[in-house]
């Protein structure tokens, strides 16, 4: 984690603290309600947010091929002037 980087004061309760808000403020931009973030076990959690994950994997996926492909025409046009 990166802010406990150099840090050798830091508390394992402080640790799961700042997990929890990290997790939590995700959620909330995810747009869960903090009502329904209260509701929610460890486990719908942890589903939520690997299926989020494996979203923007797929969308990073795409783009790369998209990028690639682009590429790939561009050396094309440009070897055939």
């Amino acid at each position: 984690m990166a802010f406990t980087r150099g840090s050798k004061d830091i508390t394992s309760y402080e640790v799961v603290i700042y997990s929890h808000w990290i997790i939590t403020i995700q959620l909330l931009k995810m747009g869960i309600s903090w009502e329904a973030i209260q509701s929610m076990n460890g486990d719908e959690i942890n589903l939520i947010l690997g299926v989020q994950m494996a979203l923007n994997q797929k969308e990073n996926d795409e783009q790369a091929r998209a990028m690639a492909a682009s590429k790939a025409t561009s050396m094309h046009k440009a070897m055939n002037f």
